[in-house]
């Protein structure tokens, strides 16, 4: 598993104390950190990438894909197969549980 930012940094939001529980959580499950790179697109399992600053073009394996950009709704990146859904504030501004429970529907989804 991948978690991607265009931040300098992952979590730059999150409370520092529960940012080293969750990194650390995610570090022992095998998460991959990467940094200051974009999603552009994906397709037939690959999800394509741009390196902030350099523009440089990458590519990472992957069988399903989620996004979370910011607190308002962007466009999905363009995927040429599968199913793509929209939760959290993205669909409609609610209370943090509300993006919880979604996610958790769908990941249980995929």
């Amino acid at each position: 598993m991948w978690l991607l930012t265009e931040r300098h940094a992952h979590g730059e939001d999150v409370e520092p104390r529960s940012l080293s529980g969750l990194l650390s959580r995610l570090s022992k499950l095998g998460v991959e950190f990467v940094s200051m790179t974009a999603v552009t697109a994906w397709s037939k399992g690959v999800v394509h990438t741009e390196q902030v600053f350099s523009g440089a073009a990458g590519e990472i394996p992957a069988g399903a894909v989620v996004t979370a950009i910011g607190r308002v709704a962007n466009p999905v990146p363009a995927g040429d197969e599968g199913e793509a859904y929209v939760i959290g504030d993205a669909l409609a501004p609610r209370r943090i549980t509300h993006a919880v429970l979604e996610g958790r529907r769908f990941g249980a989804m995929i």
